[in-house]
């Protein structure tokens, strides 16, 4: 895989991933990417494939919320992509999903 800047491209992957996705930490927010792929098998190598184009990493602080006991909290995060971007909920750094004292909305 590899990860194009208006600046410079850089090789930020180069060993074989068996899944259809993949995640790709610490891009700076602000910042335009563009990523091109390439698939290699025994038979050969192809040439590298492109995404829909260029693609800006914007982050929004999420406000902090103060619940009385046994009270809510609200979180509202605004997000945009095409194909629709997957969301995922993390608290100390583990995901967590609705069920039990945590109610997850996507709309």
């Amino acid at each position: 895989m590899e990860k194009l800047d208006y600046d410079e491209s850089e090789v930020v992957y180069d060993y074989p991933i068996k899944r259809n996705d993949f995640i790709l930490d610490n891009l700076q927010s602000g910042k335009p990417y563009e990523f091109h792929v390439k698939a290699i098998n025994k038979a050969s190598e192809s040439e590298p494939g492109s995404t829909a184009g260029r693609f800006k990493i914007t982050e929004y602080p999420v406000a902090d919320a103060t619940a009385r006991i046994n009270g809510e909290a609200v979180f509202t995060v605004e997000y945009d992509g095409n194909p629709v971007p997957e969301v995922k909920w993390f608290r100390n750094g583990l995901e967590f999903s609705s069920g039990g004292r945590y109610r997850i909305s996507t709309t």
